[in-house]
């Protein structure tokens, strides 16, 4: 379920968790929570993500690459999928008791917590997003009856996926437009804060254009999932135990990707620094 909402475009900061869970944790089951909900995927589809919006940045400014191999290794470092998944791992165990994630796993090891798992891996695939890219428009435009459309929107409304989906493009893109910042040195450079402020400033535009695309990425995705199972999904996800699953990972891939980006940040700085120092010849 949460692999949609970075692959359909690519946290919910503001959410208060309830109070920690201090016990000690399964650490295997929530090893095993991170990588049937998807988690890992997401985590591991990252780094591509900045890479490529860096690449394109530079093309439409027409600004010289930096050097390729330590530019690479600057995100590699600073958006690592173990490191983050560890903090996840943290994040999760610390805040969702062994019984939630025992319901959790239930409902992703059930038939139709299967089903859709598969679906959604199948719509994330590079090869099938393309081709949802190109019906999009037409989805949104023809979304089916009133029922299903309604049905769909009770599953947004209860992944926080537009919320979560902007939160994450636009740390992606405050990431994105530090580096490039940094690699034009013949303009003031702004600090990492001022980038997030202007940054978050458009968030209200992005977000009517982005709930758009995860209602037409859910009718892609969920298009010959009956409206039955369509209802035990959103009975769960409705639920105690699915939302605040929904709330503590979310919450967790928001913190380990603005801690990320907080790295990059630095790490380009320092590599800018770096070539003014030793430049090459």
């Amino acid at each position: 379920m949460l692999r949609l909402i970075l692959a359909g475009i690519l946290s919910l900061t503001a959410l208060v968790l309830q109070p920690l869970n201090t016990a000690a944790f399964d650490s295997r089951m929530v090893q095993e929570l991170i990588i049937k909900s998807g988690i890992r995927k997401q985590t591991e589809q990252i780094p591509q993500d900045v890479r490529e919006g860096i690449q394109q940045e530079q093309r439409l400014k027409q600004d010289p690459e930096m050097e390729t191999a330590e530019l690479e290794a600057a995100i590699e470092r600073s958006f690592n999928p173990k490191r983050m998944e560890d903090q996840l791992h943290d994040d999760i165990g610390k805040n969702l008791s062994t019984e939630e994630i025992r319901e959790v796993l239930n409902w992703l090891d059930s038939p139709l917590g299967i089903k859709l798992t598969r679906l959604e891996e199948e719509a994330a695939s590079p090869a099938v997003k393309q081709e949802m890219d190109h019906a999009l428009q037409q989805l949104i435009k023809e979304p089916g009856t009133p029922e299903r459309l309604k049905l769909l929107q009770r599953v947004e409304k209860a992944l926080h996926s537009t919320d979560a989906a902007v939160d994450m493009i636009l740390n992606i893109q405050i990431a994105i437009i530090s580096a490039i910042s940094a690699m034009t040195p013949a303009q003031p450079c702004p600090t990492f804060e001022q980038i997030t402020e202007m940054v978050y400033k458009n968030r209200p535009q992005v977000k009517q254009v982005i709930s758009q695309q995860v209602i037409g990425g859910f009718l892609y995705t969920y298009h010959g999932v009956s409206k039955r199972d369509l209802e035990t999904y959103i009975a769960f996800i409705e639920s105690p135990v699915g939302s605040k699953y929904q709330r503590v990972t979310l919450k967790a891939l928001s913190d380990a990707l603005t801690l990320s980006s907080k790295n990059f940040d630095k790490a380009v700085g320092e590599l800018i620094v770096g070539q003014y120092i030793h430049p090459s010849s």
